[in-house]
Parts: structure tokens; C-alpha cells; sequence
């Protein structure tokens, strides 16, 4: 299998160093985010594993995605717009 989102995201292969308990939307996109900035800034050198601790929910899309989770960072500096 090609691995399209993991070849543009430049993913490295690491030691897992997190375990983390569910796949709600804040810990991809705040708790995770940090690992990766921390990563690129060779700060952590870990990886995150998830582990899905109930039976409902669906990860399938995730799956998808290669495990990849896209965060677009909004706002304003210094008056004007960030995107």
C-alpha cells in the first residue's frame, strides 16, 4: 500500500513515548500537535500510539487518513489575519 499522507507529511518513524487513551478531536488536534511542533524542534524524538478504550465509535476514517490529522491554525497577529 502507498503511503500518500505520510509521504507528504514527512512522517519519521520513532519510539512510541505517549500512549494515549481515545481518539477525541482534543487530544489529536491540541495534545498531539504539541508532540509534533516539539518533534520538529527536536525537542521530544517520540511518537504516539492510540489505543481505542471503548467499543463504540468508529476510527475507520482515521485509518484513512494513515493516521495523519490535519491541524489549520486561524487567528490574528499583529493585526492582520493568520491562516
Amino acid at each position: 500500500m502507498e503511503l500518500i499522507n505520510k509521504t507528504l507529511s514527512g512522517f519519521q518513524t520513532r519510539d512510541i513515548k505517549v500512549v494515549q487513551f481515545g481518539e477525541g478531536n482534543f487530544l489529536r488536534g491540541f495534545a498531539d500537535y504539541m508532540i509534533d511542533i516539539a518533534n520538529k524542534k527536536n525537542l521530544f524524538n517520540g511518537n504516539i500510539v492510540l489505543v481505542k478504550p471503548v467499543a463504540y465509535g468508529d476510527v475507520e476514517r482515521f485509518n484513512k487518513q494513515e493516521c495523519q490529522y490535519t491541524v489549520l491554525l486561524r487567528g490574528i497577529i499583529e493585526g492582520k489575519d493568520y491562516v
